[in-house]
């Protein structure tokens, strides 16, 4: 039977709840130094310092949460959302997690946009959010590209976007949507001694609280995290050539225009939001759906049968929504991006006082 020793003025006693396995007896020995602690199971004795392991432990969890960063966001920014007094919700694709700040509104905005949330994913959020909250949701945004109707995460062929199932939405909503085979789950350490999910949980807490509960943070940098379709790695967008952003943004547009023909998906999506917008019409909630800007070397070669197609889509919803098309305003210059497709820190800005404008929230600038 295992078991833990300490002295008696040993100060870190609300730690070792957190730290031991629950079964671990804790007992006193006076011939312990005051921050030493000692394992036993039988004749076999460990004898640690508690600085190292709250050491060893912080930076575990700190690889941890780097390695499956959007899991630990995500999770610590739900009980976040459960916490706070927030009235008004935003979810959707990297558009609309690059593109709305929430920390430039009146403190009653989430943003739980994540990069490549599809549409079913959105809704599960919106779902957790509306089960979690003691208050009424008043808004809810989605952030969505012309192209979103035709994505699903779960029938991509990009493993690497796949395992976004295994790592983040179903450890957090049990839930595979469309997938029949998913990468493994990223692992995390066993014990008999030490809770590794409590340790966890504690200092996932304590890194969400000092990166302010911001998705872009020291850990996780917005300009590390562009899209990179042109040649010079070590160029930032807005100090690419003419000829290297037009090429970038042509290959962009490529690729997502290749997603038109998934209509399956298209249709499912369309039922999901018309579904979405009839809730949201019956409980009073203003349902938005935001279409965030992209690059004129973006917009020349994207399919413009997709873009019609996204506005049939939403004339098709049933139940109240309200659009705003970002694209239609010729305010964006180049400094306004990260890459071909998703706004950098300064565009972002420029896209939440706008969106807040136009809902009627009040901006901190």
């Amino acid at each position: 039977m295992w078991k833990c020793k300490i002295n008696p003025t040993f100060e870190q006693n609300s730690f070792l709840k957190i730290f031991l396995q629950p079964e671990i007896c804790v007992e006193y020995n006076e011939t312990l130094k005051t921050n030493e602690i000692e394992i036993l199971n039988g004749n076999s004795t460990i004898k640690y310092q508690w600085k190292d392991i709250f050491s060893y432990f912080e930076t575990y969890a700190i690889e941890n949460w780097i390695k499956n960063y959007d899991y630990y966001y995500l999770q610590n920014a739900l009980k976040d959302w459960e916490r706070g007094n927030y009235d008004t919700l935003v979810v959707g694709s990297s558009y609309a997690c690059f593109g709305y700040d929430d920390k430039i509104e009146s403190e009653h905005t989430k943003n739980l946009a994540l990069p490549s949330q599809d549409l079913y994913y959105a809704l599960k959020i919106i779902e957790e959010c509306k089960r979690r909250t003691q208050y009424s949701i008043k808004n809810i945004i989605i952030g969505l590209g012309y192209y979103s109707f035709y994505s699903d995460l779960s029938k991509t062929e990009n493993e690497d976007e796949l395992s976004r199932i295994s790592n983040v939405y179903k450890p957090i909503f049990g839930d595979e949507h469309n997938a029949i085979i998913l990468p493994p789950q990223i692992e995390t350490k066993q014990s008999v001694i030490w809770n590794i999910p409590s340790i966890l949980s504690y200092f996932s807490n304590q890194i969400y609280n000092t990166i302010f509960g911001e998705y872009f943070s020291v850990l996780h940098e917005r300009k590390k995290l562009k899209t990179i379709m042109w040649d010079d790695k070590t160029k930032e967008w807005n100090e690419l050539l003419v000829v290297e952003r037009e090429e970038a943004g042509k290959k962009r547009a490529e690729l997502h225009n290749k997603k038109i023909r998934y209509y399956e998906s298209y249709i499912e999506n369309t039922q999901l939001l018309s579904q979405l917008a009839s809730c949201c019409e019956k409980n009073f909630v203003k349902l938005y759906i935001c279409i965030f800007p992209v690059t004129k070397e973006y917009w020349n070669y994207i399919d413009k049968q997709m873009i019609d197609n996204f506005y049939n889509a939403l004339s098709d919803i049933k139940g109240k929504i309200q659009v705003l098309d970002l694209n239609e305003c010729k305010c964006w210059d180049i400094d306004d991006f990260n890459d071909m497709d998703h706004l950098s820190a300064v565009g972002a800005k420029k896209a939440t006082t706008l969106i807040n404008k136009a809902i009627g929230i009040s901006t901190k600038l």
